[in-house]
C-alpha cells in the first residue's frame, strides 16, 4: 500500500515539476522573443522623403523635392546622382538582425553603437521611420563580415551580417553627380584646345591623327584619350557659381562621330582655389581639382 501511494505521490511530483518548468520554459522563449528581433527596418520606401545621417561632427540631409537632392556644404539644396538615394535606401532595408549581442550599455563602445556610430533617420512625412545607429565592421573569417547596429531608442546591440557599414556614406559628395567627362575615345574624331596665348587642333582623318596637317604621335594620342575618356571630379567648388566666371584660361572641346553634341571643358585660374574646373557635361557643378589640370589641358608639342 505505502509502495502505491509513493508511486502516486513520485507521478504527481513529476507532473507539477514539469509543469513548473514549462512554464518557465515558455517565459524565457517570451522574453528572448521580446529581444531578439526578426526585422529592425521597417519603412514604406514610396513615402520616405527625408534622410539625416550624422557622423562625428557631420550632418548630412537627403531631401525628396521631386527629385532627391542633397545639401552642400553652401547650405543649398542640389541634386544627386541618379539612384544614389535609392541604393542607400536598399541597402538600409538589407539590415537584418543576425543575432543578440549585448543588452548592456556599457558595452555600446566596443561596437560603436554610441556618439562614434553613424546615426540614421528615415522620415516618411514628420514621422521617423526609422531611428537606427550603425556601428562597427568586423570580418568572420576570411569572406563573411557584418556589423554592428542598434535601435536608438532601445539597448540592444545586434550583428547584421552581410552588412557593411561603411555602405552608408556621410559625405554629400557621396550622392552627388561627379562626372566632369564621359566620351568613347574610339568615336572621337576632333579636339579643339584653346588656350589664352595659343590654339591648334587634333583632327583625326582616313583614321590617322594630325595637327595642321603634321601627324601626330598615335601613341600619345591614345594615352590622352584614355586618361580622359571616364574622368570624375572629387572637391566640389560649391562657393562659386559657375554664372559667375568669365573666359576661362584653358579650353579643350571634343567633337565624337555621330555626335551632335560635344563636350567642352574649361579651366578657370581661380585666386583661392587655384584652378577651378566646368564641363558641358555637368553644367551645374564645378570642380576644384588642380592635378586634373595636366591630364586634360595638353600642350601642342605633347602630341608631335
Amino acid at each position: 500500500m505505502f509502495k502505491k501511494i509513493n508511486n502516486k505521490v513520485l507521478i504527481i511530483v513529476l507532473l507539477v515539476l514539469a509543469g513548473i518548468y514549462l512554464v518557465m520554459g515558455l517565459g524565457d522563449n517570451n522574453s528572448k522573443s521580446e529581444n531578439l528581433r526578426t526585422t529592425l527596418v521597417e519603412m514604406d520606401t514610396a513615402k520616405v522623403d527625408k534622410i539625416v545621417i550624422a557622423k562625428g561632427n557631420e550632418l548630412l540631409e537627403l531631401k525628396k523635392n521631386g527629385n532627391w537632392q542633397v545639401k552642400n556644404e553652401a547650405g543649398e539644396y542640389v541634386d544627386t546622382r541618379k539612384g544614389s538615394v535609392d541604393n542607400l535606401i536598399g541597402t538600409l532595408m538589407s539590415v537584418k538582425p543576425s543575432r543578440l549581442v549585448t543588452k548592456k550599455q556599457e558595452n555600446w563602445q566596443d561596437f560603436q553603437v554610441d556618439s562614434a556610430g553613424t546615426h540614421v533617420t528615415v522620415f516618411e512625412g514628420d514621422e521617423k521611420s526609422l531611428d537606427l545607429i550603425v556601428g562597427r565592421f568586423a570580418m568572420q573569417g576570411q569572406r563573411q563580415f557584418l556589423s554592428y547596429v542598434r535601435l536608438s531608442n532601445e539597448d540592444e546591440v545586434y550583428a547584421a551580417d552581410n552588412f557593411m557599414s561603411m555602405s552608408i556614406g556621410s559625405d554629400p559628395a557621396d550622392y552627388r553627380f561627379k562626372e566632369l567627362i564621359r566620351i568613347n575615345k574610339d568615336s572621337v574624331e576632333r579636339v579643339e584646345f584653346v588656350y589664352s596665348d595659343s590654339a591648334f587642333v587634333l583632327d583625326k582623318t582616313s583614321g590617322e591623327w594630325a595637327i595642321g596637317g603634321q601627324p601626330a604621335d598615335s601613341a600619345k594620342t591614345a594615352q590622352f584619350l584614355n586618361s580622359i575618356r571616364y574622368m570624375n571630379g572629387a572637391d566640389f567648388a560649391d562657393d562659386v557659381k559657375p554664372s559667375a566666371l568669365s573666359q576661362p584660361d584653358y579650353q579643350i572641346t571634343i567633337h565624337e562621330k555621330g555626335k551632335d553634341a560635344t563636350q567642352v571643358i574649361r579651366a578657370f585660374a581661380h585666386p583661392q582655389r587655384q584652378w577651378l574646373l566646368h564641363s558641358s557635361h555637368n553644367a551645374g557643378n564645378l570642380f576644384a581639382d588642380a592635378d586634373k589640370i595636366d591630364m586634360i589641358f595638353k600642350a601642342r608639342d605633347y602630341f608631335l
